[in-house]
């Protein structure tokens, strides 16, 4: 199966994962995309984006160099929406790398992920339009402020050496 996303600059990338690409990324860049599997490697990547548009890159650097796209342009045109399907792109091709047994797991916890993920979303939206925060919000700056005011004048009372 294909699994492909397009970047800002309108290039199609397909991300293909297998045997050789795994050993050219670790090589290149110390992953070992087997790791997957316990689930952290996933989330490591995708809080250090460098890496992961890192190991993007590897996976995808025989298209990359017959369109004569240095790293430096690849990772300059992902971003935003694109960055998110080139993401989408690179966890289903791994998940499906691997055998059914741990792809059928793999996919289930993905999208346990993907719940809990868009529940978090909707919790932490709703809690930024409480009126309440605003409330709270005003308040530790106006005790800032009073800080800050009583501050100056501490200093300003202050004989200089």
């Amino acid at each position: 199966m294909s699994h492909q996303f397009t970047d800002s600059e309108g290039r199609n990338w397909i991300v293909p994962i297998n045997v050789a690409t795994m050993k050219r990324v670790k090589d290149a860049c110390d992953v070992d995309l087997t790791d997957a599997v316990n689930g952290k490697l996933i989330e490591q990547l995708l809080v250090d984006m460098i890496k992961f548009v890192d190991v993007l890159y590897i996976l995808c650097k025989d298209d990359a160099d017959k369109l004569n796209v240095t790293d430096f342009d690849f990772g300059r045109s992902l971003g935003g929406d694109s960055l998110e399907a080139a993401t989408e792109a690179f966890c289903e091709a791994l998940v499906d790398f691997f055998p059914k047994t741990r792809r059928e797991v793999m996919r289930k916890a993905r999208r346990k992920r993907n719940e809990l993920d868009q529940r978090a979303a909707a919790v932490l939206s709703k809690q930024l339009d409480n009126p309440e925060l605003d409330k709270e919000f005003d308040k530790i700056l106006s005790e800032r402020g009073n800080l800050l005011t009583n501050l100056r004048e501490s200093l300003d009372s202050t004989p200089v050496l």
